[in-house]
């Protein structure tokens, strides 16, 4: 029966021939199990040889594919697992090991072939997390793997570590001995919040002829930082200006344990200018003093300020020591003081013959006769106190501020003393 696997007569027929000749061939030894051996005829099937199944590799990473091949062509080739029919067969590697039989199933299908493929061993891979980052530092990333050849980076870098200057999510891949990419580990690195230092500036913004300073000095925990870098590279915990022009400046705080971040302060944006104080002189016109111009003016008398008095000119009331400091910017630091001018004044009574100027007031206006233009005039009440002061214009009147009541008063003009009556009418003009 063994002779032939499609046979042309029937099974019983089969049967009666073989159990005739093995009841022959066992009346001729004592045997029966070595008259059963030699008749073991296996003339049509045989089992594959080692050297019909090629495979290109029987090692491979993991997803890798490894393809098998018979070298016998024949339709009744199959392989096991999948039961896939052909010539050829692909394996994708998923398991560490992969048992492939391809099988004959020409006649009993008992001719087959077992070939064993193994998943190569893997990289594994561990990155260490990673500290918070400073706005102005770097952190180091690592990671420790086995069975690795190298481990690369999603920057690019390769090494068991990096250093970084950014926030972001890293990502290391280990490479194993045999080529397989197959370890992968990441880490996130976050930004540490750290707050912003003021600078405070300290002096006038203005120069004096030249003469000035603006210092800058940041606010910060002098426990903690001991070195300060300027944006225009200066270092030293105070930045001092001596020279007109503008400024855009920021400092870097390096903190004394390297555990605290560097502070960045905010920037400050600065105008310094140089302004022209010219030192003031003084005049004495008719009765009046005059200063050279300027925006501001301090008058003092004997070194002693004079009170409420801020104007150009100033009409001495006693003799003496009379000196001005005028300023000459928005700023009252840029100053300049006069020398002083001593002036001698005599306080007379008219009399006689020497008539004084004719003096009337209407609608709060002073009118004088024969008097020049800047004289200055004063109006008392009789008790001595002073009611309203101005200058005389072109034409001799005066404009008073104040409304006065009836009564008696009395008038001077410039630096000399003139009685006059001075009545007001009954609509108190």
């Amino acid at each position: 029966g063994e002779l032939n696997c499609r046979a042309t007569i029937p099974r019983a027929a089969q049967f009666d021939r073989c159990w005739s000749y093995i009841n022959a061939m066992l009346a001729r030894t004592d045997s029966v199990a070595a008259t059963i051996d030699d008749t073991q005829l296996q003339t049509t099937m045989r089992l594959f040889k080692g050297d019909e199944l090629q495979a290109d590799k029987t090692e491979a990473c993991l997803g890798d594919t490894i393809v098998l091949r018979s070298k016998i062509v024949s339709p009744d080739l199959l392989w096991l697992p999948g039961n896939v029919r052909g010539q050829t067969y692909k394996v994708v590697i998923r398991d560490s090991a992969t048992h492939v039989t391809l099988v004959n199933t020409h006649c009993f299908g008992d001719t087959r072939l077992d070939v064993t493929l193994r998943r190569l061993p893997d990289a594994g891979i561990t990155v260490e997390p990673a500290a918070e980052l400073c706005p102005e530092g770097t952190t180091t990333l690592r990671a420790r793997a086995t069975n690795a050849s190298r481990i690369e980076w999603s920057t690019g870098e390769v090494g068991d570590s990096i250093t970084v200057a950014a926030a972001g999510i890293y990502t290391a891949t280990a490479i194993s001995q045999y080529g397989c990419a197959a370890g992968v580990d990441s880490t996130v690195v976050r930004l540490r919040d750290v707050p912003r230092a003021s600078i405070v500036q300290r002096g006038s913004t203005v120069f004096c002829n030249g003469v000035g300073s603006v210092e800058l000095e940041p606010v910060f925990d002098r426990d903690r930082y001991d070195r300060v870098i300027w944006s225009n590279g200066t270092t030293g915990s105070m930045l001092a200006i001596r020279k007109p022009g503008q400024y855009v400046l920021s400092a870097r705080l390096y903190p004394r344990d390297e555990a605290d971040c560097i502070v960045r302060t905010d920037t400050l944006r600065l105008t310094v200018r140089d302004i022209n104080a010219p030192v003031p002189t003084l005049t004495y016109e008719r009765d009046t003093l005059w200063s050279t111009s300027g925006l501001r003016y301090a008058w003092t008398f004997d070194a002693t300020p004079i009170p409420d008095w801020d104007k150009q000119w100033l009409v001495p009331e006693r003799s003496g020591t009379y000196a001005v400091e005028v300023s000459y910017d928005t700023s009252i630091a840029c100053t300049a003081q006069s020398e002083g001018l001593k002036v001698d004044l005599e306080t007379t009574s008219v009399a006689g013959d020497a008539l004084p100027p004719a003096i009337h007031v209407v609608n709060g206006i002073v009118h004088l006769d024969q008097v020049p233009s800047g004289t200055r005039v004063r109006i008392y009440t009789y008790m001595g106190a002073m009611v309203d002061q101005g200058m005389t214009m072109d034409d001799g009147t005066v404009q008073l501020l104040r409304s006065m009541d009836n009564g008696l008063y009395f008038v001077t003009v410039g630096t000399h003393y003139h009685k006059a009556v001075v009545v007001h009418d009954t609509m108190r003009q």
